[in-house]
């Protein structure tokens, strides 16, 4: 590569295009986009993936070189998120207060206005983002919540009357498994996986997954092999 590479997936789309605009010029599927990928990456290669259902991926082949890793190189698959319903009240609002969290609590965020259902499942493991205010562009995950008040896993910059945000969760879902990864690079077995990674040149890949879904019924939902140093952010699976 020689400079950044944005590709698109979305439901609208035909992985005979290039894909590199969204909508309609863009892929059908991750792996149509991941096969028109350069595979000798020295930058970023960012796959968007747009609010749909889709197909599982195989990435494999992918050598991510030293010098550029840890720095600007490397592999985003970045998702969509929406807000969801909770039972009671809405999904967004502005926060009247909150706290950061330390190393032994976990962060809040308080909107006294609300009346949500107690530990509702609508909201307890789905994503709180900050949209705006004091802490924004902040996602975290919630663990719990009451009538008013949203606990997250971990810590924040804590809310303000000037923080704004909505309840979200994935909505680029992949729903059914990955085609097994061939040959010796094979990364299941006779198993699959909805994202399966074969880590298969000398380099280790640096791989970000975030703001993805990923239900696959009893298939396995991401597989790793190899040498690899993958992360996954705002990433909701069951299988």
């Amino acid at each position: 590569t020689t400079a950044d590479v944005n590709l698109f997936v979305d439901p609208t789309g035909n992985d005979s295009n290039p894909c590199t605009a969204a909508g309609t010029s863009a892929c059908l599927t991750l792996q149509g986009a991941f096969n028109k990928s350069p595979k000798d990456l020295r930058h970023r290669l960012i796959i968007n993936v747009a609010t749909g259902n889709y197909a599982g991926v195989g990435i494999f082949g992918f050598t991510i070189y030293p010098a550029f890793q840890q720095t600007t190189a490397g592999i985003l698959i970045e998702g969509a998120l929406a807000n969801i319903t909770p039972t009671t009240s809405t999904a967004t609002g502005t926060a009247t207060a909150g706290t950061a969290g330390s190393t032994t609590t976990f962060g809040t965020l308080t909107d006294s206005g609300k009346a949500w259902t107690v530990n509702d499942p609508a909201i307890v493991g789905k994503l709180v983002s900050i949209t705006g205010g004091t802490g924004s562009g902040q996602v975290r995950v919630v663990v719990s919540n009451t009538a008013t008040v949203l606990t997250i896993a971990g810590t924040w910059t804590a809310p303000t009357g000037t923080s704004t945000y909505a309840l979200q969760a994935p909505s680029s879902i992949i729903t059914s498994p990955a085609p097994v990864i061939p040959g010796p690079l094979t990364a299941n077995g006779s198993s699959v996986a909805g994202i399966q990674i074969a880590g298969d040149s000398s380099y280790a890949s640096r791989i970000v997954v975030r703001n993805m879904g990923i239900t696959v019924g009893s298939s396995i939902p991401i597989y790793m092999s190899g040498a690899l140093l993958a992360e996954f952010q705002q990433v909701v699976t069951s299988g």
